[in-house]
Order: structure tokens, then C-alpha cells, then sequence
């Protein structure tokens, strides 16, 4: 019998796991915003060398900072990505429009090679990495606080009711 990794059961069980490990909450909240901050900013496929680096450099714990990198996966990306070119055009002030992003990206991954990366040139790969980074940087803070309150009432929930046994 193969596992469903995305059974209820399993989901519950993870986060679970993920509440009642023992490390700090702000180690815990740091590996949580490095896989979103990588899931967004670095492209599928240096996703996890990438965050393993990371990880051992802030020594956070590694599998969940790489499970927090799947934001992006190959069913997200189709609506992930042509997002985030768009919203780098605005940043740079170019406002691509949506429809030209999706076709010269879904081009792109149905017929990849290397010479038709290098034919988007910088007007769909500066917009791509310029909307990355920002809603990277944005995600990873969003994501970091919400682990920790998440865990912090998880926390005090948990010493409340310890308490009250008493």
C-alpha cells in the first residue's frame, strides 16, 4: 500500500509534530519563513539545496524549512509565477500585460531549453526575479509571524491546561 502524504490524517499528524517540538518558537518560526522566503524567491529546483544551506547556516530545523519551500510545487507554479512576473513589472514600471507573461512562460516550460530561457530576455526574467524577491520578502515575514503566534497560543494553551489539572 502506498502512503497518501496528503491524507487528513497525515496533514494533522505534521502539524501536530510541528506544534509540539521542543525547540524555541522563534527557531521554529525562522525555519517556517526560510522555506517560504525560498519557495518564492528561487526557482523550482535549487529549492532545496538552497534551503538546506540556509538552514544550517541559521540552524533551524531542515525538514520543515524544506517542506515550507512547497508553496511553490508543480500544480502552484502555473499561477504562482506568471503573479509574481506581473507584479515585478509594476515594481519596475513596465506592466507587462498578464496575458503576454502566461503564454511566454507556459512556452517556456512546455518546450524548455536553455535558448528559450535566454530568448525571454530581461523582459520576463528581470520582472520574474525583481516579483520574487518582494513577495519573498514579504511571504517570510507573514509566514514567521504567523508560526509564532500559531505556536505561542498553541504554547500557552498547553500550560493553561496543565494548570488547571493540577
Amino acid at each position: 500500500m502506498i502512503p497518501n502524504f496528503f491524507s487528513r490524517k497525515t496533514i494533522k499528524n505534521t502539524f501536530v509534530k510541528f506544534l509540539r517540538h521542543p525547540e524555541s518558537p522563534e527557531k521554529t518560526s525562522l525555519a517556517v519563513a526560510i522555506g517560504v522566503f525560498v519557495g518564492f524567491a528561487i526557482p523550482i529546483g535549487l529549492q532545496i539545496p538552497v534551503t538546506l544551506l540556509f538552514a544550517v547556516i541559521f540552524r533551524v530545523r531542515k525538514i520543515l524549512a524544506i517542506a515550507c519551500t512547497l508553496i511553490t510545487n508543480p500544480y502552484t507554479v502555473p499561477f504562482i509565477y506568471p503573479v509574481i512576473t506581473y507584479f515585478g513589472s509594476i515594481v519596475l514600471g513596465k506592466r507587462l500585460r498578464f496575458k503576454y507573461i502566461e503564454k511566454s512562460l507556459k512556452d517556456l516550460v512546455s518546450n524548455f531549453s536553455w535558448d528559450a530561457l535566454f530568448d525571454l530576455s530581461w523582459d520576463i526574467l528581470l520582472p520574474f526575479f525583481v516579483g520574487s524577491l518582494v513577495v519573498a520578502v514579504i511571504s517570510s515575514i507573514i509566514a514567521y509571524f504567523a508560526a509564532y503566534g500559531i505556536l505561542m497560543r498553541y504554547r500557552k494553551k498547553k500550560v493553561g491546561n496543565l494548570v488547571r489539572g493540577c
